[in-house]
């Protein structure tokens, strides 16, 4: 028996429709963007009149425990992400090879309120992983009772909103580097973590061959892979402190100019 298990874990947009046992109809929007081949970020609105207070990917509430479904996820990811007020974690089902993805809130002050949303629920995969945008999303509900609510997947294509990291031309430089995360130039990490996922996009125009990154001073570029219109997740390892990354490329403007794309972002690790 596999106990569960804790690990810290372009654009799809999905829609739900969500069915509770007492048969009320609740429903919930639920977005993914895919970051790089393997990191899935997600978005939950509410649009119930129940609060939010727990959230599970890859596990289907209207299956028996008996009935096991292809659509189960199998691969542990290797982090999973919380948004401020929520913890997430994988758990395996018992005796079986499937896990699924939990999120649960630490104070009932964070759980998503009606007409409310959360983002920042991240899952980093080993590997690409198809079902991460394709599996069942339940939602449950708490207004006094727990209640349960579930529904495939769908996936559709959306508009990315983005940090350009500012600085130059908001219409077509600003575009050559952007960000999912961070969402702002200056970023206060927990205490106690010095670690930082990056979550960048690069433009469709960008030279490739011109990229720069220096974390502190210190050449990092070898930790990215800049490939016009991609995008990936970076870790930076940080110092306590104030930490500063400088990227920049260059990328071809609107109108046919060449521009370089400069990027500051500051990282304040507790001491």
């Amino acid at each position: 028996m596999k106990k569960p298990v804790l690990l810290l874990g372009w654009a799809f947009v999905i829609y739900v429709c969500i069915t509770t046992y007492a048969g009320a109809q609740e429903t919930a929007k639920v977005s993914v963007r895919q970051i790089g081949p393997s990191v899935y970020f997600y978005k939950v609105s509410n649009l119930s009149n129940n609060p939010i207070s727990s959230l599970m990917i890859g596990y289907n509430c209207n299956l028996k425990n008996s009935d096991i479904e292809e659509s189960q996820l199998t691969i542990e990811p290797t982090a999973v992400e919380s948004p401020v007020g929520w913890k997430g974690y994988p758990v395996f089902v018992e005796e079986s090879q499937y896990l699924h993805i939990y999120w649960r809130i630490l104070d009932h002050a964070y759980s998503i309120s009606p007409t409310g949303s959360i983002d920042g629920l991240i899952i980093y995969m080993p590997q690409p992983y198809d079902l991460m945008r394709q599996t069942y999303f339940t939602v449950i509900y708490s207004s006094g009772n727990l209640v349960e609510s579930c529904a495939k997947i769908e996936v559709d294509t959306s508009t990315t909103i983005l940090f350009d990291g500012k600085g130059q031309r908001p219409f077509d430089v600003n575009t050559f580097l952007a960000y999912l995360r961070p969402m702002e130039a200056q970023t206060t990490l927990p205490q106690g973590q010095n670690t930082y996922n990056l979550l960048i996009f690069y433009g469709k125009t960008i030279i490739s061959e011109t990229f720069k990154a220096t974390l502190n001073g210190i050449d990092i570029k070898r930790s990215f892979k800049p490939k016009p219109d991609t995008s990936e997740a970076v870790k930076l390892n940080l110092q306590k402190g104030r930490n500063t990354l400088v990227l920049s490329v260059d990328g071809i403007r609107d109108d046919g100019k060449r521009a370089t794309d400069t990027d500051k972002l500051v990282f304040i690790v507790p001491k």
